[in-house]
């Protein structure tokens, strides 16, 4: 269930809530007709887009379960999936408003800003996180999240931690750094040439005089923690809502 595990923890709570509105009446109304071998439904608009999304998203998820499929960082594997409960989410905040305006006056004006304040949270969160929208987890996974998962496993932040690393050079310096994985080395590459100049790519720790990372491994946020041998002395450190996920570490050649 490792799929489902991180779609829960990692797609806003209030897009969850709209998804269960757009599909919990329509599966039960599905379900029931079924059993009686009715299958009128299917000729109504709304309900045969309602069904053609939620299987757009369900049934690969189900497969990727019962085949045991492997998938790696998270369900990126399975984002192709977001669009059919992007579209039930829809249905659910139209499904809402529908409620709330039969109800009229206080509980359609509260349906219209508990809807319009949820949305403008999360537009303010995605631009103050930019661009690093992929380490967004929703309060389910709440705790030390930079202990229990990969953040920025795309290795994004790299860019901007070496172009700060590099504005640590001295005039005609190169400071020579050892990235942990690919990323920081395809970063350094993809630097403009008056950047990369004062970058050097090591070929290992004791060949370095800095150590950069994305915290990709299990062991290396243990250490960070425990600001245990190389994470002594942070020189750049990148965070997202206070969570690091991009560092770079002067290396004691003691």
């Amino acid at each position: 269930y490792y799929a489902p595990a991180w779609m829960l923890i990692s797609i806003p709570l209030f897009y969850w809530f709209l998804f269960v509105l757009g599909f919990a009446k329509p599966v039960f109304y599905w379900l029931r007709s079924l059993a009686k071998g009715d299958l009128s439904w299917f000729r109504d608009r709304e309900q045969r887009f309602i069904a053609i999304a939620f299987s757009f998203f369900l049934l690969p998820l189900l497969l990727v379960i019962l085949k045991h499929s492997t998938l790696y960082d998270g369900w990126r594997q399975l984002h192709f999936t977001y669009a059919g409960f992007a579209l039930v989410a829809f249905v659910g905040l139209l499904r809402l408003f529908r409620w709330a305006k039969k109800k009229r006056g206080k509980v359609f004006i509260l349906a219209k800003a508990f809807a319009g304040l949820n949305i403008a949270y999360l537009l303010f969160l995605m631009v103050t996180i930019h661009p690093y929208q992929q380490t967004y987890f929703n309060l389910l996974a709440s705790g030390d999240q930079f202990s229990r998962f990969e953040l920025d496993y795309w290795g994004i932040s790299y860019r901007s931690g070496l172009k700060q690393l590099a504005e640590l050079a001295e005039e005609g310096d190169c400071i020579k750094f050892y990235a942990f994985s690919y990323p920081g080395i395809a970063n350094h590459k993809f630097l403009d040439e008056e950047t990369k100049a004062k970058l050097c790519l090591g070929y290992s720790s004791r060949d370095s005089d800095y150590y950069i990372t994305n915290f990709r491994s299990k062991e290396e946020r243990r250490d960070y923690k425990a600001k245990d041998g190389r994470f002594n002395n942070p020189v750049v450190l990148i965070k997202r809502q206070g969570v690091p996920i991009m560092g770079a570490f002067k290396l004691d050649k003691n």
